[in-house]
């Protein structure tokens, strides 16, 4: 019985986390097109600032990482 209470609250767990993915996806992108605006006028700290919360979002953003990178050195 305990096994089946396990099984069923991360079956849950992991429905959720897939049903709230393509809000934070969606939320990454937002930012990473934040920072690429934001690197193109100039403001380079308006870009880390948006890359970063693209990066807390999307760790596996590889994009954001280069991109922010190339924001400090700008």
């Amino acid at each position: 019985m305990r096994n089946q209470v396990v099984t069923i609250t991360l079956s849950l767990v992991c429905m959720a986390s897939v049903a709230f993915s393509g809000a934070t996806e969606s939320d990454a992108v937002a930012h990473y097109n934040v920072g690429i605006a934001s690197f193109e006028k100039g403001d380079y700290q308006g870009a880390i600032r948006s890359y970063t919360e693209a990066i807390k979002l999307r760790p596996d953003f590889l994009e954001a990482y280069y991109n922010r990178g190339n924001a400090h050195f700008a």
